[in-house]
């Protein structure tokens, strides 16, 4: 029975350690194919890079081209010169006149004009706190 199970009691040696080496090689029938695409690639490595001489972009449309056109053509509107005139004059008008915050407080703002500016909502939210 033993001899089927391949195992076996006693007296046996312990087996030994075998290496084991295998070695792929190209088929006969591909080699010549193989070293002739292997020396092909050699002979493409050893060139010199060549650089692309064609065009690299496409040209632009007609359509790209009156749209350029067309933009190219867009100017500042009158309103813009006209209001940059104005800031301007203002600007330099301001440029002489001296500014006494203490007139300005006192005259221009106070409560009832801070007030205005109050929204019922944040009143009604701070007049817990402000009750305190």
């Amino acid at each position: 029975m033993s001899g089927i199970f391949g195992g076996g009691g006693g007296g046996g040696s312990a087996p030994a350690n075998q290496t084991v080496t295998q070695q792929n090689a190209v088929s006969a029938y591909a080699a010549p194919y193989v070293e002739n695409m292997l020396g092909q690639a050699q002979a493409l490595t050893n060139q010199p890079y060549q650089t692309y001489g064609g065009q690299r972009t496409a040209d632009f449309t007609d359509l790209q081209n009156q749209a350029f056109t067309g933009a190219g053509d867009l100017g500042v509107m009158g309103q813009t010169t006209g209001a940059s005139q104005l800031a301007g004059a203002a600007g330099l008008g301001a440029l002489n006149q001296q500014y006494n915050t203490m007139m300005a407080r006192t005259q221009n703002f106070g409560d009832r004009s801070a007030a205005q500016y109050m929204s019922p909502y944040a009143m009604q939210a701070l007049q817990p706190e402000l009750q305190e």
